[in-house]
């Protein structure tokens, strides 16, 4: 888990409950063994990621992700 906040950590509780195992990482909030990974490329053998971070945060990357209307035309018509 990428960001374990108070929504990262309520999250992570439900899938550790869930029988998942987590592991997270966060740049501000402590994360306390055996949760811990040493940085983002510690989750490199993980099977899924969550970002679990403000949507603000996520602003600029999201802006150069963003398909082009050409990409969402043709995602439209797919589903149709």
């Amino acid at each position: 888990m990428l960001g374990f906040g108070r929504f990262g950590r309520a999250l992570g509780e439900l899938f550790a409950d869930a029988g998942i195992e987590v592991r997270a990482w966060d740049p501000v909030v402590p994360v306390e063994p055996p949760l811990a990974v040493d940085g983002p490329a510690g989750f490199a053998a993980c099977d899924a990621v969550v970002l679990a971070v403000p949507v603000a945060a996520t602003a600029p990357r999201r802006a150069r992700c963003a398909p082009s209307s050409a990409q969402l035309s043709s995602c439209s018509t797919l589903r149709a």
